[in-house]
């Protein structure tokens, strides 16, 4: 998926969609080995994005992808804050910089568990 799409598809999210995926995102991780694997992929896509020169981008492409799921709880009418919205505010600000700077798809893989709903 390529971020345009990504932030398009978050834009258009229904409160019962984003109910649904901070759901799934509570459960993407459900052991430490899980949430060290998960660090560890962020940790090398801070690297990447240093290393490649792509830092600005990948903090851009995490905003757009910030407020792509603020505009969609306020369309849905949710109040904010919320720890639901927050929460997939948060993950999707990691997938959008995954898009921009991975260099492996297991990085991508890692990132992205959770957001299978969107996916398709």
């Amino acid at each position: 998926m390529e971020l345009v799409t990504f932030v398009g598809v978050l834009q258009r999210l229904t409160a019962a969609e984003l109910r649904d995926l901070a759901f799934d995102l509570d459960h993407a991780v459900e052991c430490p080995a899980e949430e060290l694997a998960l660090f560890k992929a962020l940790a090398d896509l801070d690297r990447a994005a240093r290393r490649v020169h792509r830092q600005l981008q990948a903090g851009h492409a995490a905003h757009l992808s910030v407020a792509a799921v603020l505009y969609a709880a306020r369309l849905a009418g949710i109040e904010l804050p919320d720890s639901g919205v927050t929460r997939v505010a948060r993950s999707a600000s990691h997938v959008a910089r995954a898009l921009v700077v991975s260099e492996s798809p297991q990085e991508l893989l890692v990132v992205t568990r959770g957001f299978h709903r969107i996916a398709a």
